[in-house]
């Protein structure tokens, strides 16, 4: 895909941060429930999900016994697509570079492997760390490469994500990062 996908292609690729998979349990709270439903939507829709080393690793030490089942279901279908080694991008440099207090830095950097992949995917991430959200979304400014991922939490309402999903998940700039209003702590 282009540094500058166009609106309304389909994004083939997406990231799915660990917080996702191990909300996917079998309980029944809101949590559990729109995360199970949106790893079934990946893999009813035949949508591809990158798998890296890094977000791999931090599967594996979250797994709940749903994810795993999942994960496997998908690799049988070809649709969990293994990458040998972590994408780099300069994307850590660019946020180290920032001016910002090391907290903050801190934050974005420990989800910063999410939107490496991402860049080099469909440049679509589901998480539900609306903090680093938060975080990326203020970067977008200085770091204009942040404003063509999109980002989505499955348990936002608002964010739709099995209806964006059926239909083919074309690219929509209200789902970016740089687009779309920051968003507050509360769903």
């Amino acid at each position: 895909m282009s540094a500058k996908a166009k609106e309304g292609e389909r994004v083939k690729r997406f990231i799915v941060d660990s917080d996702v998979v191990a909300s996917a349990t079998e309980k029944l709270e809101k949590r559990a429930i729109t995360c199970r439903k949106l790893l079934l939507t990946l893999y009813s829709t035949l949508h591809e999900v990158l798998l890296t080393p890094g977000i791999k690793k931090e599967w594996e030490a979250r797994y709940p016994g749903f994810a795993q089942s999942w994960a496997a279901k998908m690799a049988q279908k070809g649709l969990l697509i293994e990458v040998k080694n972590d994408p780099v991008s300069g994307l850590a440099e660019e946020i180290r570079a920032l001016d910002i207090i090391p907290e903050i830095a801190a934050i974005m950097l420990k989800d910063c492997h999410l939107l490496e992949a991402a860049l080099t995917a469909g440049k679509a991430v589901f998480s539900q760390d609306d903090s680093a959200y938060a975080h990326f979304y203020d970067a977008s400014s200085k770091i204009e490469r942040l404003q063509t991922i999109m980002w989505a939490n499955p348990e936002r309402v608002a964010d739709e994500c099995e209806a964006w999903l059926r239909p083919g998940a074309r690219r929509e700039q209200k789902r970016c990062i740089g687009h779309r209003p920051k968003r507050s702590k509360h769903l």
